[in-house]
Order: C-alpha cells, then structure tokens, then sequence
C-alpha cells in the first residue's frame, strides 16, 4: 500500500491507519497481548496465597522479569531470521506449558528454587506479540510515502493498546480472582496458546529476513536506544508498582473489590492521552514530547503514595495514566525511526521486554515492600520510576539525532 500523503492532503487519521493495518489483524493482536499483561498480577497473588506472602511471590515474578530480560531478545532476533510464524506458534505452546509447571510447582514446603525456575521459563518463552505487532506497522509504513506521519499513529495506537493491555490485564485477574485463585491463570493459559497462534498465522506476518531488501542495513544503534529502553521500563515498573500497591493498599482497608476500578482509573487516563497524542504539532519532536510526559508523570506520581481514600487514588491513577501513553507512543516512535527493518523485530521485542520487565520488577519489589513496610511504602515507587523516566527521556533527547532521521 502507498500513501499519498503531501502538502495539500489531510494527514492519515487514527481510523484510516486502523483501516490500512486490516481489522483482523488490529483485533487480534489487541487481544493476544493481553495473557502476558495477566500473567503479573495473576502469579503474584496465587504465589502469594501458596508460598505464604508478597515476599517470596516477589521472588517468583522477578524470575519472570528475569526471564523476560534474557528471552526478549533472543525470541525477537529468532523472528527476524526465521520469521514471526514459526516463531510466534513455537513460543505460544512453550509459553503454556510453562505456565502450567509455575502453578504446579507453586506448592507451601517445596523449594522456591522449582517455581522460581519454571516463572523463568515463562517469561523467557513470551511470544512478544506486541514487539511483532509493532514491526508489522513498521514494515506498512515503509512502504508509503507518508512514513513518518503514518508509521507514528500507528505507534500512538500501539501504545494506548498495550498500555490499555497492561490495565485490563490485572483488572481481569482482580475480577476472576472472586471466582477461583486459579481462575485467571488459566484464562490467561487458554487466551495466551491460541490467540498468538491465530496472529503468527494472518496474512502480513513478516518472513526471514531472506526474503527482505537487501538493501537494508542490519547495524542496530544500541547505544541511542538504551535511553529509550530505560524510559519504557520505568513506565512498566509505574504499571506494576501501581496495580500491587493498590490491591494491598485497598486490602488492607478492607475493601478489595475497589483494587480493579481504582487501578482502572490509570488506564482511562493512558487511554485518553494516547489517543489525543495524534492531534499535538507535528513541530513538536517525538524525543520532546517524552520529555514533557515524563515530566508530568515525575510531578503526579507522588499524589498515589498520599492519596486519602480510594476514588482519591483511583484520581491518581488517572493523572499517572495522562503521562505514560505518550513517554510509551514516543519511546517507540524514536526506536522505529532509527531500526532497520531487518532487525525491526529485535528491536521492538527488546524494547517490548523492557516494559514487560518493568511491570514484573515493580511488582515484585512492591510486594517486598508490602510484606517488610506496607503498602504505602510501594506506592512510592511510581514516584521513583517517574524522575527515572525523566532523565532517560532527557539524556535520549540531549542525544544527536540521526541525519535523516526525524524521531
């Protein structure tokens, strides 16, 4: 498909991009993301109600994270050089039969060191849908005149959709989690096999890098995307900081049955930034824009450790929310710009694991904080995460940008 894109056409709306990308592989892919964003919250509870607390739960979600950390990378590079098909099917049936050696490892008594191992597997084996989704927006744009504007509403799309992935995820396991401690584990199983099957099998999934342009360098700039990683994994530890603090913080004040529609207030707020993030100046540089965010978020993450009562903190949530959309939309759109395709679905996947990674390792150091000092004491980590994200951002922007490149 080629764009027409040129001084005197309109600009490609949210719904045209949508339209151009096929709904199919727009809804698929929303979903199939959403296992990974269940699978944080969902093994920290179980965990915490098998093992006996928030601290050696804890322990099992930083394997995750680990994991993570370690199999990103290696399950993007894979699908750049095999192709995302056999790649996403392949880590689709490994990623649940890890999952299932994590619940059934999860036993009081028996050593840490087999869930802990089995949590690493699981993270290691995601199928990075979100990462592949992304270099498949990637690989649309590159063929359109209108690039740039393209190939950014489509990562502001991306962004609200796993950012509203990453709220809807633990909210699904809070409201299954009334129905059975397993229950969302294994929703998130079912969901986490066949959903990523059907988006390695559509029709646009990208091939080997074989069958590229040979014209397509495949150096990748590491060293001006470790800013970048650094601000998307601060916005996954705010995520995963949050959605653990709030539940332990709404459970102790015995009303649990809030933690969902409180933490859902982050992803409103996520939702409705990103989405506005299509109509700022294009003047406006994607490395500036994550500056500003990161600032707003660093300035309104400290209001969810004080907030007094829960629709005090779910208003919180929402500010916290207004932020990390577009730091997420920018972080991606600056990795995009500057990635060749060949290597696109590395980089994407890299990027992806840092989120993913955060999410886990927020939640992780919340629920020592939890058990050790008390909820409110986690809910100073988005506060930290944000002026983290905020140096990044400023260190990524303080960068040379790229001849040629307008990130």
């Amino acid at each position: 498909m080629s764009g027409t894109f040129g001084k005197d056409a309109a600009p490609p709306t949210l719904i045209g991009v949508l339209r151009d990308g096929g709904w199919v592989f727009v809804l698929v892919g929303f979903f199939a993301r959403l296992p990974p964003a269940m699978l944080t919250l969902g093994v920290t509870l179980y965990a915490a109600e098998r093992l006996g607390g928030f601290g050696p739960a804890g322990t099992v979600v930083a394997s995750m994270a680990v994991g993570l950390g370690v199999g990103g990378p290696i399950v993007g590079g894979l699908a750049d050089r095999l192709g995302q098909r056999s790649i996403g099917i392949g880590t689709a049936v490994l990623v649940t039969i890890a999952l299932t050696g994590t619940v059934l490892t999860m036993a009081p008594g028996r050593p840490l060191a087999f869930p802990m191992a089995m949590a690493f597997l699981l993270g290691a084996t995601n199928p990075q849908v979100t990462a592949m989704s992304r270099g498949r927006w990637s690989a649309m744009g590159r063929q359109r005149r209108d690039r740039g504007v393209f190939t950014s509403v489509a990562m502001s799309y991306e962004g609200v959709a796993e950012e509203t992935t990453f709220v809807l995820g633990p909210v699904i396991v809070g409201l299954l989690q009334l129905v059975h401690p397993l229950a969302g584990l294994v929703v998130a199983g079912v969901l986490g096999l066949s959903l990523p099957i059907v988006f390695a099998l559509l029709p646009n999934t990208l091939g080997p890098v074989g069958s590229m342009s040979s014209h397509e360098h495949v150096r990748i700039p590491w060293l001006r995307l470790v800013p970048v990683g650094l601000s998307v994994a601060a916005v996954g530890v705010v995520f995963g900081a949050t959605s653990t603090g709030v539940a332990a913080s709404l459970s102790a004040q015995g009303r649990p049955a809030l933690a969902g529609v409180v933490y859902g207030g982050m992803g409103v707020g996520s939702a409705l930034s990103g989405l506005l993030t299509t109509r700022l100046p294009r003047s406006l540089s994607q490395r500036s824009r994550v500056v500003i965010f990161a600032g707003v978020l660093a300035l309104v993450a400290p209001l969810v450790a004080i907030a007094p009562a829960p629709w005090w903190l779910m208003a919180a949530c929402f500010l916290c929310g207004c932020g990390l959309a577009p730091v997420l939309i920018g972080s991606f759109a600056i990795a995009e710009g500057v990635s060749p395709l060949a290597r696109i679905g590395t980089v994407m996947t890299a990027l992806g694991t840092c989120i993913v990674a955060g999410v886990a390792a927020g939640s992780s150091v919340a629920g020592v904080l939890i058990d050790g000092h008390g909820p409110s004491t986690a809910l100073l980590l988005p506060t930290a995460a944000g002026l983290a994200a905020l140096l990044a951002a400023a260190t990524a922007r303080a960068q040379r940008v790229i001849p040629g490149v307008s990130a």
